[in-house]
């Protein structure tokens, strides 16, 4: 490949690499203005105590759950409700059922919501009869608690930095970008002003005080960018005063009003008054989006003719610019390439079965027997016109090495004859200056890509590509050609255990990785799929005890 960059280290206490072509003399790139976080940040939390060291520093007042309110008021006034709603189920006999956890409960009527869930399933007279997705969000939305305490973040509290060295990055990276306004009254030193985006989420109101909290730990100002699809398709309508109906429509969120009343006003007055999400962007100096559904984000910026909201093309002038960095985790990261973006899919389907340009199948469509034509729960599907289109350099995919995604970005690459892919870890993030194409890998684990994506024959069931995998620490630069200039990470971070259960045995691809980079074999399985490495001599490879980095090797996955 050709060496089409030189390189500088800039702002060293960040770490930073600034990259330029060799033979031009461009303006030298500030900052890294672009972050991909592969979801499950792991940040402590009073709702997330798992992440903590301990819960001895909860206060009473802080938000520690989700509660459900099973009163006579509400109880009463349910079956209205779920009839309004076109709940499809026998309204008496969830009636019943509700009585049977309250006399469950001990009589209490206020329940958590992971109790409820855990009784409203043992108790059910026909172990198979199971609600739709859609019947279980409008029960359970109905009778939530309305929330009047705040969820906490606690940097000091984490189990593990990583978490807080993620959002501490970004953090950084809009004071980068802060510094480069040229307004006369922006002070460079004060705070960065980051806007928090909660549109991937089904609700998108349940996680604001979660990423507010999380950013003024890691130093900033954050605030609410009030978008998501619901609001955006009402705008679009001229129908504000409706927005309850395109939550539960869109999103499938109900009640939402009486649940966070503050929230629910100001998205209103945000749907009437558009030109204030604007003047919000114009002031920050960061935008981040939340993890959940990427087909959502994506609604909620792009219209329904397929031309970007005008905020969605004033955040990408500034990041143009370098005068705001934008970032997001899990689903936030998937929906920000220009090339196709996933949107549904398991390896093993992915292999088997061509990628389809339709929109992804509801999660319990194999129940309900209504997954559409040629679909399944987990079939591949993508949106062919992209994302948001911030990220120039193909495909990405999220919870990569946890969720052994090798497979269906690489097919999917091949269906869309797209030339590269990005894949990031869990509890990892890449994060990249998009003009240069500089980058670093930050966090716990690492970043896989791929090129030279194929399928072969359909009967053969078997897709290749030639990959890297990088870990944390690691730093490049990526081109329209590929990777250039990698240097693999001397530092890598101790890997997390991968989750197992009776459908996820065997090898999973980089705990093969590892064993073959310690002179194991060159073949393995994980269910369905198996591996085959095929290592050449411009293959590079360097063993770690915390994992195996690679640099050009070709891999086969097939069923």
């Amino acid at each position: 490949m050709k060496n089409r960059y030189a390189c500088l280290t800039l702002l060293p206490f960040l770490g930073l690499l600034a990259c330029h072509p060799a033979q031009a003399e461009p303006a030298e790139p500030t900052a890294y203005n672009l972050m991909l976080a592969g979801g499950s940040i792991n940040l402590c939390s009073s709702m997330s105590l798992r992440h903590c060291k301990t819960d001895a520093w909860l206060d009473a007042d802080m938000r520690q759950g989700n509660y459900l309110y099973l009163s006579e008021e509400r109880m009463n006034t349910l079956p209205q409700a779920l009839e309004m709603y076109e709940f499809d189920r026998d309204i008496d006999a969830i009636m019943k059922h509700l009585a049977a956890i309250v006399a469950e409960n001990e009589g209490k009527r206020v329940i958590s919501g992971r109790r409820f869930s855990t009784l409203f399933h043992e108790l059910r007279e026909d172990p198979d009869d199971y609600l739709s997705d859609r019947n279980w969000y409008l029960l359970t939305d109905y009778l939530e608690l309305p929330q009047d305490a705040t969820e906490v973040v606690n940097f000091a509290q984490a189990a593990v930095p990583y978490g807080n060295d993620i959002m501490t990055s970004f953090v950084q990276m809009a004071q980068q970008a802060r510094s480069q306004r040229e307004e006369p009254d922006t002070n460079s030193q004060e705070p960065p002003l980051i806007l928090v985006v909660t549109a991937s989420a089904r609700d998108s109101y349940e996680a604001i005080n979660f990423y507010q909290g999380a950013f003024a730990e890691a130093g900033a100002k954050a605030q609410w960018l009030p978008v998501d699809a619901p609001m955006h398709h009402a705008m679009q309508a001229g129908s504000c005063d409706q927005l309850a109906n395109f939550q539960a429509k869109v999103s499938r969120a109900f009640d939402r009003q009486r649940v966070y009343p503050e929230f629910w006003q100001t998205q209103i007055d945000t749907c009437q008054n558009p030109q204030s999400i604007e003047a919000l962007i114009a002031q920050a100096d960061g935008i981040f989006i939340n993890g959940g559904d990427q087909s959502l984000t994506r609604q909620a910026f792009i219209t329904e003719q397929g031309e970007p909201a005008a905020w969605l093309t004033q955040i990408q002038q500034r990041l143009q610019a370098g005068t705001l960095a934008v970032g997001g985790t899990s689903a936030g990261s998937a929906v920000q390439p220009s090339a196709a973006m996933i949107s549904n899919g398991a390896s093993h389907m992915a292999i088997g079965q061509r990628a389809q340009d339709v929109p992804p199948p509801d999660r319990d469509c194999g129940m309900l027997n209504n997954c559409g034509k040629e679909l399944r729960p987990h079939s591949l599907t993508y949106q062919s016109a992209g994302g948001l289109g911030v990220y120039p350099f193909g495909l990405v995919d999220t919870h990569f090495s946890e969720r052994q995604r090798q497979a269906r970005i690489i097919a999917l690459g091949a269906d869309t004859n797209t030339a590269q892919a990005t894949g990031v870890d869990e509890t990892t993030a890449l994060i990249i200056h998009t003009q240069s194409g500089a980058f670093e890998i930050i966090g716990r684990h690492g970043v896989f890509f791929a090129r030279d994506m194929q399928r072969r024959s359909f009967w053969t069931r078997a897709v290749d590509a030639t990959i890297t995998y990088a870990l944390s620490g690691s730093r490049g630069v990526l081109s329209d050609d590929g990777l250039d200039k990698l240097e693999f990470s001397d530092t890598p971070r101790e890997r997390a255990p991968f989750y197992r259960n009776e459908l996820s045995s065997g090898i999973y691809f980089v705990e093969g990785l590892d064993a073959w980079c310690a002179g194991g074999a060159e073949r393995f399985q994980k269910s369905y799929e198996k591996t085959r490495l095929k290592p050449t001599e411009d293959t590079r490879k360097l063993a770690h005890a915390h994992g195996c980095q690679v640099e050009n090797l070709p891999v086969s996955f097939s069923l």
